[in-house]
């Protein structure tokens, strides 16, 4: 959460606000259903009573405790505090955010929750075992049981992406999302380790969780802002992604190499110099082919 006391201050003493408090007094019941666990609070800067998006994540980091920071600010409290939210102190947070302003989404139209909603981070880092993630999957239709103006879920990494899937095996949730038209888009999530990769991988990948929020927006009714055109010697970044995807498929017929992926990662070995070669040919057989 960000360190300035007075945000802070004010997150943690309206985490009864009429916008947040029925989700946050099923937080304190899910705390209660495990003695001594953990479960972040929904930040007050988000107005779940009207979201629109349920943003599902895997399970919440060491970023969602502010303890120490609550007591810097004055505050205490006789449990672990913290929270659910973009302004939190780590990468994953802020690339979520930056996902969001660039599409014109806020605070006000998103519903963040996690696939299991308590803290196992220091027991099981960010993996979820499937044991775990079966206990949490009540939540998941709890949650969106108690936001009847949800529309779209975008689900943030494998943990998310199998938690809904499983969730949609039980007829009570398919049904639920079937009568309110509720779609989903599997998105990858937004740590640091997910994006361990060349830099124009890492930008196609930000392409592609930036048109899922742009098909959720318009799904649930919003407007998002159009996609911003990055050059890169006179190509747009757009342009680029799509002479990444030629080459690999070019390459697909290179033996051994075999698939896409694994041309993608050659490519990732070339010089500057070879690669600008092969953006060459496969521009030119785009220009051939149209």
């Amino acid at each position: 959460m960000k360190t300035d006391p007075l945000f802070l201050q004010e997150q943690l003493a309206g985490i009864y606000n009429h916008q947040v408090e029925r989700i946050n007094r099923f937080v304190d019941d899910l705390q209660a259903s495990v003695p001594g666990s953990f479960v972040p609070y929904v930040a007050p800067h988000y107005n779940a009573e009207e979201a629109l998006m349920l943003v599902v994540s895997s399970n919440p980091g060491p970023a969602t405790i502010v303890g120490q920071a609550a007591a810097d600010a004055g505050v205490t409290s006789h449990k672990p505090v913290g929270f659910l939210s973009i302004e939190n102190n780590d990468e994953t947070a802020k690339l979520m955010g930056q996902i969001w302003a660039s599409v014109g989404l806020t605070d006000q139209q998103t519903l963040p929750w996690n696939a299991f909603p308590w803290y196992i981070h220091d027991l099981h880092g960010g993996v979820v075992p499937p044991a775990l993630l079966e206990r949490g999957r009540a939540s998941l239709m709890t949650v969106l049981s108690m936001h009847p103006s949800v529309k779209a879920i975008i689900a943030h990494g494998n943990d998310a992406h199998e938690q809904v899937r499983r969730s949609l095996e039980i007829p009570a949730f398919k049904s639920l999302m079937t009568t309110r038209d509720i779609r989903v888009w599997n998105a990858r999530h937004t740590s640091p380790k997910a994006y361990q990769m060349s830099a124009l991988a890492k930008q196609k990948e930000l392409i592609n969780q930036r048109r899922f929020y742009r098909e959720a927006m318009k799904h649930v009714g919003l407007t998002p802002l159009p996609e911003t055109v990055v050059v890169v010697g006179g190509l747009s970044v757009p342009q680029l992604v799509e002479a990444d995807d030629r080459i690999a498929n070019i390459l697909t017929a290179v033996p051994g190499l075999g698939n896409g992926d694994a041309a993608s990662r050659y490519i990732d070995t070339l010089s500057d110099a070879e690669a600008r070669g092969l953006l060459v040919h496969a521009l030119t057989e785009r220009i051939d082919a149209d």
